[in-house]
């Protein structure tokens, strides 16, 4: 995969801190989160369903672990039905994040990853995602707080 087009974008970005994009990623992501946005003492609160999960979530968790992040209890939202955007949920995530102090880390970029971005935002807080698909390539992003 080309980086050169990521290194450019992110050279002009204002947000994305870390684009990582290709395979084996999650095995890496526990490093890579924590060099990117777990420089402080603050842990991890992974945000999944239980479809994303079972594709990254406990991966992601192990890796972190590894890496020496800590970790609160995960919020995992049922599978069924599919999770909607709705305000609420993010509430749910907005008050874990709060009474935790935990940094959101999205595991899924699409629903999930809004409801955490803005429930992150709502705190001013950073977090990041790792992106799940039905295909062999990873995606982890880290934001910065919009401010």
């Amino acid at each position: 995969m080309n980086t050169d087009l990521f290194t450019r974008g992110l050279a002009k970005a204002t947000d994305t801190d870390v684009v990582e994009v290709g395979r084996g990623l999650l095995a890496r992501s526990g490093t890579i989160l924590r060099d990117a946005l777990f420089t402080g003492d603050q842990p991890a609160l992974l945000v999944a369903d239980e479809r994303t999960w079972a594709a990254a979530g406990s991966a992601v968790e192990e890796a972190l672990r590894a890496a020496g992040v800590r970790l609160v209890e995960p919020l995992v939202f049922p599978g069924y039905p599919v999770l909607y955007a709705s305000y609420d949920n993010t509430e749910t995530i907005r008050e874990r994040l709060r009474t935790t102090g935990a940094l959101g880390v999205a595991v899924g970029s699409g629903t999930i990853n809004d409801l955490v971005k803005l429930a992150s935002g709502e705190l001013g807080r950073r977090y990041a995602v790792v992106g799940t698909a039905a295909v062999s390539y990873t995606h982890l992003d880290v934001y910065k707080r919009q401010g």
